[in-house]
């Protein structure tokens, strides 16, 4: 029965992402074409600007790159363009069929597939370096898709993965905050709006079945079998809406809160030789 709800839900998270592949929101242009695709560039590193030194996109020339939750591709062309072989899987159709799309039209040298994050379809100690970035807090067992990864890593291989943060401001604090604001103009608070596992699944939206976060020692006994750990923590910067979001994240960089309680816990590791 465990095994039968656990398929019931990945189903359920591959429809959503099918319905709104990773980053689409940030395009008004047709799913699919050349501008489709460099909008949602144009809006990730700009909302997120510490990419580029995190991810070290062009660290990798030469070796076997795995990331598993590709979504539509949009950092894994990065790692394509820094000289990186790059395979992406996803469990969403939709968006392996889009990524494939966008190598395409970027002429960039990519393979993907529709794959379980949990059950990856490849040898042991077979790729370099093995990527995932706000992906494994989408599947039901987490543990189980990093021991994955970490079996497709050669001993060596960097391990590098996103995963939300509990003990953020986004979780902790804001809530509070938007529910004092609801309640000074008079509008209802929906049940739940403060509670901290509702707060992470509704953050990639509404209808989100899944999503879940964890404290920095969690994620450290996660890495556990890994090596050469790095944990640092930040918070995308609004870009779009309105003066006053704006200037909210702009107050949270300020103050120090997104580098300290930020919703992203970014982690690096080595598996060992």
């Amino acid at each position: 029965m465990q095994v039968t709800g656990a398929t019931e839900l990945k189903s359920r998270v591959a429809e959503f992402w099918d319905r709104r592949p990773c980053g689409s929101f940030s395009s008004g242009e047709p799913p699919g074409t050349r501008r489709f695709f460099e909008q949602i560039a144009r809006y990730r590193y700009r909302a997120q600007p510490f990419m580029r030194e995190l991810a070290g996109f062009e660290r990798f020339a030469g070796q076997r790159l795995l990331e598993v939750g590709c979504g539509l591709g949009t950092d894994l062309r990065q790692f394509a363009a820094g000289g990186a072989r790059v395979i992406g899987v996803d469990l969403s159709r939709r968006s392996v069929a889009l990524a494939r799309e966008h190598f395409r039209i970027f002429d960039s040298a990519g393979h993907f597939l529709q794959s379980d994050c949990e059950h990856l379809p490849f040898a042991d100690a077979c790729f370099d370096v093995v990527y995932s970035f706000g992906v494994l807090h989408h599947t039901p067992d987490t543990r189980a898709a990093i021991g994955e990864c970490y079996r497709v890593l050669r001993p060596g291989g960097i391990f590098m993965v996103m995963l939300y943060h509990r003990r953020s401001w986004h979780v902790m604090v804001e809530p509070y905050l938007l529910a004092a604001k609801r309640a000074l103009q008079a509008q209802p608070v929906p049940r739940g709006f403060t509670d901290a596992a509702e707060v992470v699944r509704r953050y990639d939206g509404v209808a989100n079945p899944l999503g879940r976060a964890y404290a920095l020692g969690e994620v450290r006994q996660m890495l556990g079998q890994f090596g050469d750990l790095r944990l640092r923590v930040c918070q995308p910067r609004a870009v779009n809406g309105s003066w006053l979001a704006k200037s909210y994240s702009g107050l949270l960089r300020w103050s120090g809160i997104g580098r300290r309680w930020g919703f992203w816990i970014v982690a690096e590791a080595r598996r060992p030789r």
